[in-house]
This record gives structure tokens, C-alpha cells and sequence, in this order.
């Protein structure tokens, strides 16, 4: 019994060691006010515990002690095994993330034929001359879906997209000249230029200057190319939708599944700037939503909260608002 009681002050010293950690915690100025209190309620539980466990195991009672046993000892025993079974997942997440990586390089998790395969390595690899030498050779269905409905070109533009070198796009080079397109028949498939809606302005026009659509669209019912260029910050979201336009976006572009244009989509995410760029390259203030709003109400609305709030407007809105109020 002297050993259990024992053992039950050292599991009483590990939770007043997280007993003083928490009390720390709780005192950080790196932690908001919710923060603090909250980690102030766990420190008055903790401590009512620890306090309770010291009261029973200072008694003499076997029950009691065996309870301090269990009481204190079964949340170390759970939240040790807890950490063992993490530290399994881990490995294993590891492990399998490391196969899908080398399947990745020599093809395997892409395609199932050889030709594929060696082209995907030639890719991956940078190897120019390697991947012109096996696309010279009869090679069929460059723009066959692979796993995740991918492409060569995918790979390569996702690739290069990371890591825009010379090389990079040389690769993209040889694929377009043996006919491989951005767009493909899988209809389950994005468009390359869908998917690197991400990638760094120079490598869209770089899409776009090889006969990348700057009006695509994933399906008939999904909103072309231009409405993924709002989810930026202000003055990178102005250079992409600029540049779509320069290279034929439409300005009075629809989404389907909204009936919303990008004029009064990007009004109602305050994008006063994209509003005038489209303005000046025709988009159509007139257009209305199915709920019967144009332009001018979406401008209005938004007046109207300006003043409620008391809040000054962006000089961009100013503008526009002298214009069509």
C-alpha cells in the first residue's frame, strides 16, 4: 500500500506541475481576455482536483487511496495512449506520404502505362530533351486524364506555376507544340488555368499568351475564369482581372448558378476598383439580378451604410457614387 501511495504522489506532483504551467498560461499577455478566462476556469477545476486527490490519499483508507489511484491515474493512462496511437497515425501519414511523393515522381500515381509514366518522370525531373525524345515516338492521347483527372500538361503547369524557370516553361513548350491542351474532353476535368488561378500574374499571361481561355468555365453552370480573380487583395485582384481582360475576358461575364455579374460581384465585395476597370472596358451598369437589383442599388445600399456607420467611403466608391447617385 506504501508503494501505491507513493506512486499516487508522484502522479499528484505531475498534475500540480500542469496545475502551475496552466496558471502561467492564464496569466500570458499573448492570450485575448476569452482566452485567459477560459484557461482561468480550467486552473480553478484543476486545482479543486489536485486538491481533492491529496485529501484522500493523505487519509489512511485503502479505498481512498486505490480512488487517488484511479481517479488520478486513468486521464494519464487515457491521454498517454491517446499520444502513442498520434504518434503511430503520424508515422504511418508519413510513410504514405512519402509513396504518394515517389509515386508522384515516376508516374505510378498518375497513369498506369509506361509512356505516361516515363514522360511524368522526364517532367518532374526537368528533362527537356528526354520528354521531346518520348513524345517524337508515336505517343497517344497527350491529353488523357490520369488520376484526379490530371494531365501532362497539369503536372507540368502546376510545376512550373511553383517554380516558373526557364526550363519550366520550355517543358510547357513541348507539350503544347505535340498537342497537348489546356482544355480537354473529361468533363470532369478543370482547365489548367482553373486549377493555377493562384499562380503569380506573369505565368497566367504566360497561359494565356499560348491559348489559355480567359473565359473558361469548369462546367456550363460554373462561373468563368474572371470571378476567381475577386478572393485576392485589392491590388492584386486589379492586375488579374485586368489581364484577363486585356486578353478577352468578358466584362459583362455571368455566373449561372447566380445569375450575378462580375460587375455587380465584385460591388458586392466592395471592389470599387475592379468596378471602375469594368466599367471602362464595358461592363453594363444597367444589368439587373433576379431580385430586381442593378448597379446603382448596389451603390446605394452601400451609401446608405457609409452613413449609417458614419463612416468615410473609399475614394473609389466616391467616384463611382458622383457618377451614377
Amino acid at each position: 500500500m506504501k508503494t501505491l501511495v507513493n506512486l499516487n504522489w508522484v502522479i499528484i506532483g505531475l498534475y500540480s506541475l500542469l496545475l502551475v504551467y496552466m496558471f502561467i498560461g492564464s496569466n500570458s499577455p499573448n492570450n485575448d481576455a476569452a482566452g485567459r478566462g477560459m484557461l482561468s476556469g480550467f486552473v480553478f477545476l484543476l486545482l479543486l482536483f489536485v486538491g481533492l486527490l491529496v485529501f484522500l490519499n493523505l487519509r489512511e483508507s485503502r479505498f481512498a487511496i486505490i480512488t487517488v489511484s484511479v481517479l488520478g491515474g486513468l486521464p494519464m493512462l487515457l491521454m498517454g495512449t491517446n499520444l502513442i496511437f498520434e504518434r503511430i497515425k503520424e508515422g504511418r501519414q508519413s510513410e504514405e506520404f512519402a509513396k504518394e511523393q515517389e509515386a508522384k515522381a515516376n508516374g505510378t500515381y498518375y497513369f498506369q502505362d509506361s509512356a505516361h509514366q516515363q514522360a511524368v518522370v522526364a517532367i518532374m525531373a526537368g528533362d527537356t530533351s528526354q520528354l521531346r525524345q518520348l513524345l517524337a515516338a508515336p505517343f497517344s492521347k497527350i491529353n488523357e486524364s490520369g488520376t484526379n483527372h490530371t494531365t501532362l500538361l497539369d503536372i507540368a503547369a502546376s510545376k512550373a506555376a511553383e517554380n516558373p524557370t526557364p526550363q519550366a516553361y520550355e517543358l510547357l513548350d513541348v507539350l503544347l507544340e505535340h498537342g497537348a491542351t489546356f482544355k480537354t474532353d473529361d468533363t470532369l476535368r478543370q482547365a489548367t488555368q482553373l486549377n493555377l488561378y493562384w499562380a503569380k500574374p506573369e505565368f497566367i499571361e504566360w497561359l494565356l499568351k499560348h491559348g489559355a481561355d480567359p473565359n473558361v468555365q469548369n462546367t456550363p453552370d460554373s462561373p468563368p475564369f474572371l470571378f476567381s480573380m475577386l478572393g485576392f487583395g485589392s491590388e492584386d485582384r486589379l492586375e488579374r482581372v485586368n489581364l484577363l481582360l486585356r486578353y478577352g475576358a468578358n466584362p459583362n461575364a455571368i455566373n449561372p448558378a447566380s445569375q450575378w455579374s462580375i460587375l455587380l460581384e465584385a460591388a458586392n465585395q466592395q471592389a470599387w476598383e475592379v468596378c471602375q476597370l469594368l466599367l471602362s472596358k464595358g461592363a453594363d451598369p444597367t444589368y439587373k439580378i433576379p431580385q430586381g437589383q442593378d448597379f446603382k442599388d448596389f451603390l446605394q445600399s452601400r451609401a446608405d451604410s457609409y452613413k449609417t456607420q458614419q463612416t468615410t467611403p473609399p475614394a473609389e466608391f466616391t467616384v463611382l457614387a458622383e457618377k451614377f447617385l
